[in-house]
């Protein structure tokens, strides 16, 4: 995955507006044979230090998430593992202003870490 992309000054909102900024970075989500994907992923709340995502349950083949949140200004990624079934999450500590983007990745029975979906977005 490309993580390097920056999103043109162009396609951010202008003033305090521009923490509302949510975009699609991959348009496919990975199928396997069993089904097991994810979907409905969407930031449903911000504030100045925390982003909570969501996301539709992929049901009781799903025996974990791992969500990474990669900081663009810092060039960290800090992993978060959600085991069993589970449809949001909330990343705390956050820096005000900072861009952030936000990988999703179920692991299923039978399968390892096969659907990932990439969304960017800032804190207000």
């Amino acid at each position: 995955m490309d993580m390097g992309r920056l999103v043109p000054p162009s396609r951010l909102l202008s003033g305090s507006s521009q923490l509302l900024l949510l975009m699609l970075m991959l348009g496919t989500v990975a199928r396997v044979a069993n089904g097991c994907q994810i979907s409905g992923v969407q930031v449903s709340a911000r504030s100045e230090t925390t982003i909570t995502v969501t996301w539709t349950e992929v049901g009781v083949d799903a025996t974990s998430y791992v969500l990474q949140l990669y900081d663009r200004s810092t060039f960290t990624n800090s992993p978060f593992t959600i085991y069993g079934s589970a449809s949001n999450f909330t990343f705390t500590g956050l820096v005000p202003n900072r861009y952030y983007s936000i990988y999703i990745t179920v692991n299923c029975i039978g399968t390892r870490y096969v659907s990932s979906t990439v969304y960017d977005s800032t804190c207000e």
